[in-house]
C-alpha cells in the first residue's frame, strides 16, 4: 500500500479487524495526516499507530463509540515512542495549531487524535 505522508502508510491505518471487513479504507483525512506528520517530524522518532480506519464492525468490537471518527477515515491512536511520555506527546501536539483544535483522548498506552471538533478526554485508569 502507498505511503500517505513521508513516515506513515496506508497499511499502518487501514482496519486492524482482520477478518471483519476486507481491510479497504477512504483514504485518511489528508489534514490530520500532515498534522500527526508534523509531530513525527518535531520528535523525530517513529511513531506507532495503534488504529487508524476502522470499519463498523471493529470498531463496535474495540467498544469505540458509534460515531467515532475513526469510522470516517479522520482519527488516529498513536502510542508514545520508547523513551516518550503521553505528556511529552501531548506538548508537541499542541504546538500543531489543527492538531491542538480537534479531538484529543488520552489513554494508558496511546493518544487519539482526530479532525473533529475541539474537545478533550482522559480515559487514564490511574486517574490522572
Amino acid at each position: 500500500m502507498p505511503q500517505i505522508t513521508a513516515n506513515f502508510s496506508e497499511a499502518e491505518c487501514a482496519c486492524k479487524g482482520g477478518m471483519c471487513c476486507d481491510n479497504s479504507m477512504p483514504g485518511m483525512d489528508p489534514f490530520l495526516m500532515a498534522d500527526v506528520q508534523e509531530m513525527r517530524n518535531i520528535l523525530a522518532v517513529p511513531l506507532e499507530v495503534r488504529s487508524g480506519f476502522r470499519c463498523r464492525r471493529h470498531n463496535r468490537d474495540v467498544g469505540g463509540v458509534e460515531d467515532s471518527q475513526h469510522l470516517l477515515a479522520k482519527a488516529i491512536d498513536l502510542a508514545p515512542p520508547p523513551g516518550y511520555s503521553i505528556e511529552t506527546m501531548l506538548q508537541v501536539a499542541h504546538t500543531v495549531p489543527r492538531l491542538a483544535a480537534g479531538g484529543i483522548g488520552v489513554y494508558d498506552d496511546f493518544v487519539h487524535f482526530d479532525a473533529g471538533h475541539f474537545r478533550r478526554w482522559d480515559h487514564r485508569t490511574d486517574g490522572v
